[in-house]
C-alpha cells in the first residue's frame, strides 16, 4: 500500500473514531440500582457531569480531555501541516486515554446525582463499549501511523497486491 492510501485510511479511521465518540453520547453506558430502582446513565451526562468524579479515584473521566486534545492535534497536523508534538507523544496520551477508560470498572460505583452518595455498577452498556472503542480505534491509527515499515504494513500490503490469488485459492 502506497503512503497516500494510509494517509487516508488513518483519516478514515480518525473519522470513524470521532463519529463512535459522538454517538456514545446518545447511548446508555452503566445502569445501577438505587433505592430500589434500575437508573440508566446516559453518555452526554456523563461527559457532562463525569467531572464531579475526578477528584476521587474516578479518573475515566479524564480520558474525555485527552481524547478531545488528540483530535485537535491530530487536526492540525493533518489540516494545517502543523507539527506540535510527535506522532510517539499522542500514541503515549491514547494509550493512556484508553488505560483511563478501562478504570470504569475498577471503580464499580457512581454518583449519580448531586447527593453524593455513590451506588454500586450493575451493568456496563453499549455507550460505555462505543465510547471505550472510540479511544482503541484512536490508539491503533495513531500505533499504525509510523514513519517507517512496520511488519503489520509488510502483511496487509502482502495481503492486498495478493487477494486474487487467495481468493482462487479459496475458490471465492
Amino acid at each position: 500500500m502506497e503512503n497516500n492510501q494510509y494517509h487516508k485510511l488513518f483519516k478514515r479511521s480518525i473519522l470513524l473514531s470521532v463519529a463512535f465518540y459522538a454517538i456514545s453520547f446518545l447511548l446508555p453506558v452503566f445502569s445501577t440500582t438505587a433505592d430500589k430502582e434500575i437508573h440508566f446513565m446516559q453518555g452526554i451526562w456523563m461527559l457532562l457531569w463525569g467531572w464531579l468524579g475526578a477528584h476521587g479515584l474516578c479518573l475515566i473521566w479524564l480520558a474525555n480531555p485527552i481524547y478531545i486534545t488528540l483530535i485537535c492535534m491530530i487536526r492540525v497536523k493533518l489540516f494545517h501541516g502543523e507539527k506540535i508534538v510527535t506522532t510517539r507523544t499522542m500514541r503515549i496520551f491514547s494509550y493512556l486515554a484508553v488505560i483511563l477508560g478501562f478504570t470504569f470498572f475498577i471503580k464499580g460505583e457512581m454518583i449519580l446525582n448531586e447527593g453524593g452518595r455513590v451506588h454500586p455498577i450493575t451493568a456496563f452498556h453499549i455507550g460505555y463499549w462505543t465510547w471505550e472503542a472510540s479511544m482503541i480505534l484512536l490508539a491503533v491509527a495513531l500505533m499504525a501511523k509510523s514513519e517507517e515499515v512496520t511488519t503489520a504494513h509488510r502483511i496487509i500490503s502482502w495481503f492486498l497486491r495478493n487477494t486474487d490469488l487467495i481468493k482462487k485459492r479459496l475458490k471465492y
